[in-house]
């Protein structure tokens, strides 16, 4: 018999992952901006421009709603694929703390 319950903890380890991932990109570029750099993100500097910080949030928060609703819809489909594509969301949302040492770094 399957635990249905460790299941569904393993789904939502990435959606953690993923937030905490979230959060670290906007206080990290708040403290970026503060200190005289800029976002190299397109988008997010448009809602930077328009809305400051919350606009930022505001991004933030609607990608990871939807990465959740498209996780989810996946999940219940083709549970292989909802992780190869978690896993590319988490690679991707890696990119930004890796840049940011990057530039501390150099």
């Amino acid at each position: 018999m399957t635990d249905h319950r460790h299941d569904d903890m393993n789904r939502f380890l990435p959606y953690c992952v993923l937030a905490v991932l979230a959060l670290t990109d906007v206080l990290t570029t708040s403290f970026i901006l503060a200190n005289g750099g800029v976002e190299a993100n397109p988008i997010a500097d448009i809602a930077l421009q328009h809305f400051g910080i919350p606009g930022l949030v505001g991004l933030r928060t609607t990608a990871f709603v939807l990465v959740v609703a498209a996780g989810e819809w996946l999940h219940a489909r083709c549970t292989k694929s909802f992780w190869l594509t978690m896993n590319a969301v988490l690679a991707v949302n890696l990119i930004p703390p890796a840049a940011i040492i990057f530039q501390i770094s150099g």
